[in-house]
């Protein structure tokens, strides 16, 4: 699992509903043992917000919905960012926690 990439997520309670996020946490700690990395959930609808960046798919990666996600949630990899697109999302993330 490296940042930046998309992969599929599916909550043991919500089996029918397949999401995609983009992984967020450094390759250090997507490479160690921890149980939680950190991401966000892709939007299909744009919330009208400085810190949303617009994916090339027509998705929406909103910084305001940073979360944590249980890796053994996390599947397949279906995706990778742009470098572009990543880095506006960095950005963004950066202005929302103010770092």
């Amino acid at each position: 699992m490296r940042r930046g990439e998309l992969r599929a997520y599916v909550r043991p309670s919500t089996p029918d509903h397949r999401r995609t996020v983009v992984l967020l946490s450094s390759d250090g700690i997507n490479d160690s043992p921890r149980p939680w990395l950190l991401g966000i959930e892709l939007r299909d609808q744009d919330p009208g917000d400085l810190l949303a960046v617009p994916l090339r798919d027509g998705r929406i990666a909103y910084a305001g919905d940073l979360t944590r996600l249980y890796r053994a949630w996390v599947g397949e990899r279906v995706g990778a960012l742009d470098a572009t697109t990543l880095t506006r999302l960095e950005g963004a993330l950066r202005a929302a926690l103010d770092l």
